[in-house]
């Protein structure tokens, strides 16, 4: 299946290759749980990241 969007017009790779790349495991669902927290104002659910970084940083299904 061609690419066109990944490749310029000489054919050379234009965007960072995602093979070496880190993925996270298990559901997206409790990972952004880790991530943000839910904040009531009025009506609304705002979804706000976590003040501390170190919570969410290292994941137990973070494949290396």
């Amino acid at each position: 299946m061609p690419t066109p969007w990944l490749n310029d017009a000489n054919g050379n790779q234009v965007i960072e290759s995602i093979e070496n790349q880190k993925t996270e495991g298990g559901k997206a669902a409790v990972n952004n749980e880790k991530r943000f927290e839910k904040v009531r104002q009025g009506i609304y659910i705002i979804l706000e990241p976590v003040k501390n970084k170190a919570a969410y940083q290292v994941f137990d299904g973070y494949d290396e």
